[in-house]
């Protein structure tokens, strides 16, 4: 089962949960920079006499930075340069050596209006995680659903197969009926009329086996197909496969009384938490696109250090003992002529806003529908599917007590007849009221988010037996 494209297309929901989470962590991640360059400079300097003819420069610098929650930008920077005048005659007689350059600075950035103290940051940073919640919910989701489909499947093949058992027992008794009629028919006790009705019904019965074996062929390869199983399953006779109903009725019942009893459990459904995760996340999506609509004010300062030496490790160590220090603060203020593009953003947010808080209270109020109509409906088929289970025990012996009564001729063969069809009709009636009955019992447990756990459990005992 978990290789059929179905089930790839719930762990394919699964995939994402971390998808929203990574996005919005990908603002606070370290970044680290590196670069190196050399250059060689001959342009014409203004005063030819006291200018190097050429510089030539080797550079390498180092930085490492990171965006917080607190929405601070923090940058460290160390650069280091090796420098080389080269001067034409008679200058080359006074040639400046070689020197080095280091220098150490670190920066910082904080934005005061559109992301005070980290106002918006923290916002978009939890509204990401409570997106990646939501795709957990909706993975469960998807995974109720996949197994619901999976058990109609079950469901029909095994009615399915009822039915043609039914029709295989109906085919038998047509042809036990149809030889003991004709043998009346020779001895004068049965007339025309009667055998032909019986000749009738005989190749009705032969239609209806026919017909009730394609539809089981049906369910079969459907069944294999849907699950990827062997294709040589196909050639199974399905009528030699067991099949047996499950038993989801007493954990169903029991969820039911406590909903009685206390209402809608307090975990709801994966839907539920699904739209209750995302109304939380566009909450918060929409306070924080309404602080952009505020001018760019940023609190900016860095410190830096530096040395020169003619050694490259004297510059470096003179850079790092913070002897000749260099400090700026200030600020930095854009403001656009207008707002447009904030505006609109935070319409477009505002605007989901809206429909995640309604769709979150659909989903609850669909839920708390969903509790009343499916614990309804299994206390009516609980009481339905015992009494079509006494009503086809009873046609099963009233079928009894006719062939007794046919075989003594007191009774026309249409009495019978009518008595087989009856007690054939009564057992497929008892037959779907069970699938029903399960069907809503599945429902009710789903609705109290049972189904991923009760997969759990026969995941591991699978394990466990094999």
């Amino acid at each position: 089962a978990k290789s059929s494209e179905s089930f790839k297309q719930v762990k394919s929901e699964t995939a994402l949960i971390q998808a929203s989470s990574l996005a919005a962590e990908a603002l606070y991640t370290t970044q680290f920079t590196a670069s190196a360059a050399h250059s060689d400079d001959r342009s014409e300097p203004e005063n030819a006499a006291f200018s190097a003819q050429s510089t030539l420069a080797d550079s390498y610098s180092l930085g490492v930075s990171k965006n917080f929650s607190s929405g601070t930008s923090v940058q460290l920077a160390f650069e280091h340069q090796d420098v080389d005048f080269k001067y034409p005659p008679p200058g080359n007689n006074f040639q400046t050596p070689d020197f080095y350059g280091s220098g150490l600075s670190l920066s910082l950035s904080q934005n005061l209006l559109k992301d005070p103290f980290g106002y918006s940051s923290r916002r978009n940073l939890k509204a990401g995680h409570l997106r990646s919640e939501a795709q957990s919910h909706k993975a469960e989701a998807a995974l109720e659903q996949w197994t619901q489909r999976i058990s109609e499947l079950f469901y029909a093949a095994w009615i399915s197969k009822k039915s043609l058992i039914i029709a295989d027992d109906a085919v038998k008794r047509r042809n036990q009926l149809l030889k003991t009629t004709r043998l009346k028919a020779k001895r004068g006790t049965a007339e025309t009329p009667d055998l032909l009705q019986v000749e009738a019904v005989q190749l009705l019965a032969l239609n209806q086996r026919d017909h009730a074996e394609q539809v089981l062929n049906n369910h079969w390869r459907t069944l294999i197909l849907s699950l990827k199983l062997p294709a040589e399953w196909m050639q199974v006779d399905p009528r030699l496969v067991p099949i047996k109903l499950d038993n989801p009725m007493p954990k169903a019942i029991s969820q039911c009384e406590s909903f009685r009893k206390k209402g809608v459990p307090a975990s709801e459904s994966a839907v539920v938490r699904m739209n209750q995760a995302l109304k939380e996340s566009s909450d918060l999506e929409s306070q924080a696109k309404k602080k952009q609509i505020l001018p760019d004010l940023k609190l900016v300062g860095s410190v830096g250090f530096n040395g020169i030496e003619r050694d490259p490790a004297d510059s470096i160590s003179e850079a790092s003992s913070t002897d000749n220090p260099a400090w700026s603060v200030g600020l930095n203020l854009s403001i656009p002529l207008s707002f447009d593009s904030e505006r609109a953003q935070y319409i477009q947010a505002y605007s989901q806003q809206i429909l995640s808080t309604a769709a979150l209270n659909e989903a609850k109020d669909d839920l708390r529908i969903a509790w009343m109509n499916d614990c309804s409906d299994l206390t009516r088929l609980l009481a339905d599917t015992e009494r079509a289970k006494q009503a086809y025990s009873k046609q099963r012996r009233r079928e009894k007590l006719e062939d007794k009564r046919f075989r003594l001729g007191r009774i026309p063969v249409f009495n019978f007849i009518q008595a087989g069809d009856d007690a054939a009709d009564t057992e497929r009636a008892y037959n779907q009221q069970q699938v029903a009955l399960r069907q809503v019992s599945w429902k009710v447990l789903r609705n109290a988010s049972q189904i991923s756990d009760i997969m759990k459990e026969l995941s591991q005992t699978y394990e466990k037996d094999n």
